[in-house]
């Protein structure tokens, strides 16, 4: 298991937040899942053993925002 943090930008309210939260749970791997809006930073755990920080800030950016791990 893997904790994981992500810079994201462009959130703005809580509907981003959800957006965030939303796109990362769609991985099967990923689970606890925290998006913060004050730090914008999304927090998970991730369960693969080579977790792929790529495929999580794509979901992020088709969701409409950008991400960059922390």
């Amino acid at each position: 298991m893997s904790k994981i943090t992500l810079k994201v930008d462009g959130m703005t309210c809580q509907h981003c937040v959800m957006h965030v939260k939303k796109a990362l749970e769609e991985f099967e791997s990923v689970s606890d899942v925290t998006v913060s809006l004050e730090e914008g930073r999304a927090e998970f755990t991730c369960s693969d053993e080579a977790p792929d920080l790529k495929a999580f800030t794509s979901a992020i950016e088709e969701a409409g925002y950008s991400a960059t791990p922390a």
